[in-house]
């Protein structure tokens, strides 16, 4: 609504009123960035991830042709395949991914230049079960033997299945991973928190009563 007539506002109301935008919280993808190495191939990486409501869960490795992750850091290329599997709360085994194929079948995945193959693990998957799901960062060709993760890897127990880290006997690989985990959620909340309301109602109060006076 405009005023035919400006009203002035009190400084201690002006400093209010420009303090409240401060306190409400802001909203972000809560995106997590991990980086590490193996010891030998058949190592296995654990995540356990909350889920308290429906949600989509996206995990995507960088190590085998490289990039730049959620949290901005390069990622050399050169690591080894990577394959992830996502189990549910009670153990099941829900998807799993070991790269793709390229060049049709590579996106988002990045393709390697050495090899030109886009063996990045990486999963995009609506999940609606409420707990702790946990995935598992493997090499390949170390896939889940299912349908639970109690039933382990097909390359368990054996620690040099691909010759300390090589790619079909031809690539030698490093033994470094690194993966980006999506919940889909936020952390912080867009709507105000009552710290923002009871600022704002008392700025509206303050502001309507010095009105009132002042136009009496």
């Amino acid at each position: 609504m405009l005023y035919p007539f400006r009203i002035p506002i009190p400084r201690f109301l002006q400093l209010l009123l420009t303090l409240v935008p401060l306190v409400a919280p802001a909203a972000h993808a809560d995106t997590l960035s991990f980086t590490g190495v193996f010891a030998e191939d058949d190592d296995q990486q654990t995540f356990l991830i909350s889920v308290p409501v429906a949600t989509t869960l996206a995990l995507q490795s960088w190590s085998f042709a490289g990039g730049v992750n959620a949290a901005g850091d390069v990622i050399p290329a050169g690591g080894f395949p990577v394959v992830i599997s996502l189990f549910d709360p009670s153990g099941n085994l829900f998807a799993y991914d070991a790269g793709g194929t390229a060049p049709d079948d590579c996106a988002p995945r990045n393709i390697d230049t050495v090899t030109g193959f886009c063996l990045d693990g990486y999963l995009n998957v609506p999940v609606t079960e409420t707990g702790t799901w946990t995935a598992v960062l493997t090499e390949y060709d170390n896939t889940p033997n299912g349908p639970t993760l109690a039933d382990g890897f097909a390359e368990q127990g054996n620690g040099d299945f691909n010759n300390g880290f090589m790619l079909l006997y031809t690539y030698q690989r490093t033994d470094a991973w690194a993966l980006d985990i999506d919940d889909g959620l936020t952390s912080g909340t867009p709507e105000p928190n009552s710290l923002y309301l009871f600022a704002g109602g008392l700025a509206a109060c303050l502001g309507r009563r010095y009105i009132r006076r002042r136009t009496k």
